[in-house]
């Protein structure tokens, strides 16, 4: 399993019951700041690279199921970037555990977001989408319920 988020860590490191945690370092830094979209890109796309560069290095680095990848984010501004790998690269990963605001339904459905396959689970009020998103959403009380739910 795969798990991008949160977590203060740099490089791709191994955790407990086969986790790997990948959250690259500078300059593949996944959290919004004005240092880190310095680029030709867009950050949205920026960060969907960086997420994809995140993935293939903790499947070269480790023995992952590659059926398990799990995006995580805490905040509204890691919610924002992880919606925007999800929209952006919608089969990058198969779980998304979101602690933030969702996107207004206008920005989603004009954007895809049927197609993203993750199923998403979300914490906090105002974290789910509206029902006219055609995305697959559950709650759960706490990030540490929806992880565990994920690795169920």
């Amino acid at each position: 399993m795969v798990l991008l988020g949160a977590g203060g860590g740099e490089g791709v490191g191994e955790g407990a019951a086969g986790v790997v945690t990948a959250v690259p370092a500078p300059p593949y830094l996944l959290a919004p700041g004005v240092l880190s979209w310095r680029t030709r890109l867009d950050r949205g796309e920026r960060a969907a690279e960086k997420a994809a560069w995140a993935v293939e290095e903790a499947g070269r680095r480790a023995d992952l199921d590659p059926a398990v990848r799990v995006l995580q984010a805490d905040g509204a501004g890691e919610v924002a970037v992880a919606w925007e790998v999800l929209l952006r690269r919608p089969a990058l990963f198969t779980h998304a555990i979101l602690e933030g605001p969702a996107p207004p339904a206008w920005a989603l459905l004009d954007r895809g977001a049927e197609k993203v396959a993750a199923r998403i689970l979300v914490v906090g009020e105002g974290a789910v989408p509206d029902a006219a998103v055609p995305v697959r959403v559950e709650r759960a009380a706490s990030a540490a319920e929806a992880l565990a739910a994920v690795l169920r």
